[in-house]
């Protein structure tokens, strides 16, 4: 029986917290609904990251940024195993089974950016590689460079171990960039919109995947989203609450 592909996903609760917020918990539940008969889907954290990694280094669970364990391990996930990683605040409409069809000609990696972002500026919320290939493994030797710079409680700069570390890792070399129509329609400086009511037909076509909700932009605007419940992200009428329901199948 031929192994199913793999989605990936890291989430490690700050404390006090004890769960993921409600709209976390409903965007992997868009992920399990559209993608759980193709994938095998992995929710990572600091507790079983060794299962995955049984070679991990100790410093890496010293890391004071959250942030940057999520883009230590999306790099070494796809070297060590391929498949896709998927940052937890993404929803899907449908399954991500069909960009495979984009590893051809030499290509080992896909990714996407937002609008405004070209060929060679792909972020990293979404990537789907090869295992051990070229593009995931030279991202690898990136991050652990900067990593082995300095001590596991420096500050980095926002993004400048995500992001960047992809943009590196392209240079010279062949990747897929998706159309941002497909997960990125709407840019993390613009986040606030989901908070908004426009249509969601401003945003989404039958051939949107899903829609990346770049959520550390909800916490700088104190976005209301933040504390809703499942119940009333479902029957929001923001875009946020129209996503939801086109993901989750609910006319309106």
């Amino acid at each position: 029986m031929m192994e199913k592909p793999k989605i990936w996903l890291y989430w490690d609760n700050i404390p006090p917290a004890t769960e993921s917020p409600a709209y976390i918990q409903l965007c992997l539940e868009t992920i399990r609904r559209h993608c759980q008969g193709d994938f095998d889907i992995h929710m990572v954290t600091t507790e079983n990251v060794r299962q995955f990694l049984p070679n991990i280094s100790d410093t890496f669970f010293q890391i004071s940024q959250i942030n940057n364990r999520s883009n230590y391990l999306r790099y070494m996930l796809l070297r060590e195993h391929g498949g896709i990683w998927l940052d937890s605040d993404l929803i899907l409409f449908k399954s991500l089974k069909p960009l495979y069809d984009f590893l051809k000609d030499g290509i080992d990696l896909v990714a996407t950016a937002s609008p405004g972002l070209n060929y060679g500026e792909p972020e990293c919320g979404f990537l789907l590689s090869t295992q051990r290939g070229e593009v995931i493994s030279k991202a690898v030797s990136v991050i652990e460079y900067q990593l082995n710079l300095h001590s596991p409680k420096h500050i980095f700069t926002w993004g400048s171990l995500g992001p960047a570390t992809i943009r590196q890792a392209v240079k010279g070399k062949k990747y897929h960039h998706l159309d941002y129509r497909l997960l990125m329609q709407i840019p993390s400086w613009e986040a606030f919109r989901f908070d908004g009511k426009e249509s969601i037909d401003k945003y989404c076509s039958e051939d949107s995947l899903g829609t990346m909700l770049f959520h550390q932009m909800f916490k700088q605007g104190n976005s209301q989203s933040l504390t809703m419940n499942r119940e009333q992200l479902l029957e929001s009428s923001t875009l946020l609450g129209q996503m939801f329901r086109k993901a989750m199948g609910i006319q309106t």
